[in-house]
């Protein structure tokens, strides 16, 4: 994901962290900051998968919630995934309009975080966004 995204520092040259989408932590974010849009960058590199895992909640002690722990380093969590089908097109061929698969990640995410997607970033030039239409 770092390299097929280029998540490196432009002037550091440091490797960024990268990996899956976890709801509970974006939703916790977005609860703090008072957030009800959002912009989701790097679509295009979910391409490259062979499907998309999103974490919605975690098992702690053996029981699932979506709330995270204080110290996430002192506690043992498991992820529960829900996977989603990729499309297997570049995104930019599709112009102003997404594939039906992205159109049903992005529904998801909306739903779940309860927050809209305003902009969708298809790749990695400043004209590869999809204004919200749909």
């Amino acid at each position: 994901m770092r390299r097929l995204g280029f998540e490196i520092g432009a002037v550091t040259g440091r490797l960024r962290r990268t990996g899956g989408l976890a709801i509970p932590r974006l939703k916790y974010a977005l609860n703090i900051n008072n957030a009800r849009e959002l912009v989701l960058t790097k679509l295009d590199v979910l391409n490259n998968f062979k499907k998309i895992k999103v974490c919605t909640s975690y098992i702690i002690a053996g029981k699932k919630t979506i709330e995270i722990p204080f110290d996430l380093f002192r506690v043992k969590i498991k992820c529960v995934y829900k996977s989603f089908p990729v499309w297997k097109r570049n995104l930019s061929d599709y112009g102003n309009t997404l594939p039906k698969e992205a159109l049903v990640y992005i529904k998801f995410l909306e739903k779940t975080l309860g927050a809209k997607i305003i902009y969708v970033g298809t790749g990695p030039e400043e004209h590869h966004v999809v204004e919200r239409y749909w």
